[in-house]
């Protein structure tokens, strides 16, 4: 089972983003963000992994300090 997309949706919403709104700050599209949490696909290069490492530590950051 994959958690990674069950894991981008918890805390993207948990922070209250819209799927755009996290994949601006990725630097992807909505539709990647979407693909990935319904698990269809995965980033695949290092540097998309980081970014998406960063949005869900400021996510978590975000619900922490809620």
């Amino acid at each position: 089972m994959n958690i990674l997309g069950q894991r981008i949706a918890y805390y993207r919403k948990k922070a209250w983003l819209t799927q755009e709104e996290l994949a601006e700050k990725c630097s992807v599209t909505p539709q990647a963000v979407s693909k990935w949490e319904n698990d269809i696909s995965a980033p695949v290069d290092a540097k998309k992994r980081r970014a998406i490492k960063k949005g869900i530590q400021g996510c978590k950051k975000a619900v922490e300090r809620a």
